[in-house]
């Protein structure tokens, strides 16, 4: 048996149930992100899809993780993008929020008649820490692969955490509650 892998049914333990984040609007702090590159989107567009982890740091789900649906960057494609459209930044508005919610400097640069914006990469490390208000939704699908009706909880950003404190690596949200 050494190197297998194997699934017992009769070790998993009844009792334990998974516990989910509360459907509303919680404050939280970005505990991970995660990113997909160059992700043909609707078939036209060329985007890469940033997905944070937000932990809870209130309420009944203090201490739950729960990952955004997800934050598009669209860019522009190069001339070997076999017809990908360029969505001109009409796209980013959510990117633009989220680097905003994190207090990533945006450029702001002046064209013609109007005002547009050069949006930065996100880095791990820009995110990592941050407090940020998030909604907490429940969303139903039906899968293609069985047929199934299933409810997942997802996360949207709202925008930045107004009073809400910056964790170093060494903080976590119970240090206030500490008796020295």
């Amino acid at each position: 048996m050494n190197g297998s892998v194997y699934f017992d049914p009769n070790s998993v333990d009844s009792s334990e149930s998974r516990e989910v984040v509360e459907v509303g609007e919680h404050t939280a702090h970005i505990c991970d992100i995660s990113v997909k590159r160059d992700v043909v989107v609707r078939g036209k567009y060329l985007a890469d899809i940033f997905s944070p982890v937000y932990r809870i740091a209130n309420g009944n789900s203090k201490g739950l993780e729960i990952k955004d649906k997800g934050i598009f960057m669209f860019k522009k494609p190069g001339s070997d993008s076999n017809g990908l459209k360029d969505r001109k930044g009409g796209g980013n508005k959510g990117n633009k929020a989220f680097l905003e919610s994190i207090n990533k400097p945006v450029e702001e640069l002046f064209e013609s008649d109007r005002v547009i914006y050069k949006l930065p990469e996100i880095s791990k490390e820009d995110a990592l820490n941050k407090p940020v208000s998030i909604k907490v939704y429940q969303e139903e699908f039906t899968s293609k692969r069985d047929g199934n009706s299933y409810k997942v909880r997802k996360a949207m950003l709202i925008g930045s955490w107004g009073d809400g404190k910056e964790l170093s690596d060494e903080t976590t949200e119970d240090d206030d509650e500490l008796p020295f």
